[in-house]
């Protein structure tokens, strides 16, 4: 009878550690767009080049991201789009993260 019992929660258990699993990608995923998106606001920021700022935001999220710059008067807004893993990819998931950075004063357009 105990067997029996155990075969029928063992599903449950390996349901329950693969979204405990997928949640901690995710997370992962959301931390590493967060940390692109601050370092390319930065970037666009002190240089004010479009290309520099994809360029730092490609070197941390990856090449498969997508990087959004918008420049709002004295402000850039750095948006950061990225698929935690192909694994996770059936439940449609992005994780996106937007940082907004003070153009510094002395950068010309």
């Amino acid at each position: 009878m105990v067997s029996v019992e155990w075969a029928l929660t063992i599903p449950i258990f390996i349901g329950v550690v693969l979204m405990c699993a997928g949640a901690l990608v995710y997370t992962n995923s959301l931390a590493i767009t967060t940390s692109a998106a601050r370092e390319a606001a930065r970037a666009y920021a002190i240089e004010r080049e479009e290309s520099a700022a994809k360029s730092v935001a490609y070197k941390l999220a990856g090449q498969a991201a997508s990087v959004n710059i918008v420049e709002e008067g004295e402000y850039v807004r750095v948006t950061v789009r990225r698929q935690p893993v192909r694994a996770l990819a059936f439940l449609g998931f992005t994780a996106e993260s937007s940082q907004i950075a003070l153009i510094e004063p002395g950068s010309e357009p």
